[in-house]
């Protein structure tokens, strides 16, 4: 596989759950290299400290950025600080490299249980990494190195303004609703509506092969 995985955070996420969300992106990525951009020094992959710069939707597509210059691989793949990967997602192969690909099976889980999300997610991005620096570095030219807050002169618009298409991974993805959530920055960064109101009504205790809703939230 020709893919790095870019996990990024500010480092605001509860311990329970980043202990959660790390050991499995270890195990999902069973091999591959996993470049970690972060807030406070962390040893997981290799860890890239940008010191605490603050929690903005443009800080972590920052983050981005200095994560996909240094992998070495083809493509990379976005990994959020509050979301469940399987190993099947980081297998998929984008079929060309022109464009953005999105992994459209994403589940939100929250207190209730797991809904089936309806709308595209940054969180399951796929792509060529030159394609996302480039992207990137255009959407941000001209704006300061870090933002503390975000306000709307300083919401990047690095994704969805360029050409994306949906790919469709056997299990998974999850998503765990929680106040710290830089997917839920970014998405305001993106100029979508508020995340969690593009949702199917539908509401379900077990997901596999995740198991059931009270069992992940025990661990959190």
């Amino acid at each position: 596989m020709d893919t790095t995985i870019i996990y990024y955070t500010a480092n605001r996420e509860p311990k329970g759950l980043t202990k959660l969300v790390r050991k499995t992106l270890r195990e999902a990525a069973d091999g591959l290299p996993i470049i970690s951009v972060s807030q406070k020094p962390i040893r997981f992959g290799k860890n890239i400290c940008v010191g605490d710069v603050g929690f903005s939707g443009h800080n972590s597509v920052r983050q981005v950025l200095l994560g996909a210059m240094e992998a070495k691989t083809r493509y990379v793949a976005l990994a959020e600080a509050d979301c469940l990967y399987p190993k099947e997602h980081f297998r998929y192969i984008p079929k060309h490299d022109r464009i953005f690909w999105y992994d459209r099976n994403v589940w939100i889980l929250r207190p209730e249980g797991f809904v089936e999300c309806r709308k595209t997610s940054i969180a399951g991005i796929i792509v060529n990494r030159e394609k996302i620096i480039r992207a990137i570095t255009i959407s941000l030219k001209g704006r300061e190195l870090w933002y503390p807050e975000d306000t709307r002169r300083n919401l990047p618009r690095a994704y969805k303004r360029h050409s994306w298409h949906s790919c469709w991974t056997e299990v998974p993805i999850v998503m765990i609703d929680n106040e710290t959530g830089l997917h839920e920055r970014h998405e305001q960064s993106e100029g979508e509506n508020r995340y969690f109101r593009e949702i199917s009504t539908g509401v379900v205790d077990e997901l596999a092969p995740w198991g059931k809703a009270e069992d992940i939230w025990e661990k959190i």
